[in-house]
């Protein structure tokens, strides 16, 4: 057999394995293909879905996960919170940490939660070069194992936009933080606060 003709069974075989086991981890695990394109969805049911080479991994409103085969029909179950009667309890303290995952180029936007997602919330919220955690009832401005997304806090009824945007608009009136009020260019204004470890 010739050297390049057993060089390229080798590569094929190498890369015919990475698929295999990153699609076995995938179904086995429920997990997210690592080998994957994402498509990610603002309002519906669909958070986003991840394309493997021969699985697809959706992320549902409700927070199900399911990695299903190429070609099977999957929808989410519609998120429908109104059934659940879970009573809030109140907010005492809280406070908003900012954080980045990654190096973060400027300006770059990332969706915590789409327009009618929650109940009572019916514009995006997003977080600019960086992610947003909360600590419920503790004014600590770290990330600490007891933090949680502010995505989970909302999509769980821990917290509600309103709670964050009355206690913004306050700090904003004692000067704590520093924000202002962007036309868009249409009819929509834009509020935008500024958080550093708020």
């Amino acid at each position: 057999m010739k050297k390049s003709l057993k060089i390229t069974l080798i590569v094929l075989g190498v890369l015919l394995g990475i698929v295999a086991l990153d699609t076995l981890q995938a179904k086995f695990f429920d997990n997210s293909p690592i080998i994957k394109l994402r498509e990610t969805y603002y309002g519906g049911e669909i958070y986003y879905i991840d394309k493997g080479l021969l699985v697809n991994h959706y992320h549902c409103n409700n927070n199900e996960k399911v990695t299903t085969w190429k070609g099977t029909k999957f929808a989410c179950p519609i998120y429908d919170d109104t059934d659940v009667v879970e009573e809030k309890q109140p907010i005492n303290q809280f406070s908003l940490v900012f954080y980045q995952k990654t190096a973060i180029k400027p300006k770059q936007k990332e969706l915590i939660i789409g327009k009618n997602e929650v109940k009572d919330i019916d514009y995006n919220v997003y977080a600019f070069e960086g992610n947003i955690a909360i600590n419920l009832n503790s004014d600590s401005s770290e990330l600490t194992e007891n933090s949680i997304s502010l995505r989970d806090a909302l999509l769980q009824n821990k917290i509600t936009m309103n709670d964050i945007l009355e206690k913004a608009n306050n700090d904003l009136n004692k000067n704590i933080i520093k924000g202002d009020i962007y036309r868009d260019g249409g009819k929509y204004y834009i509020s935008v606060w500024q958080l550093h470890n708020y």
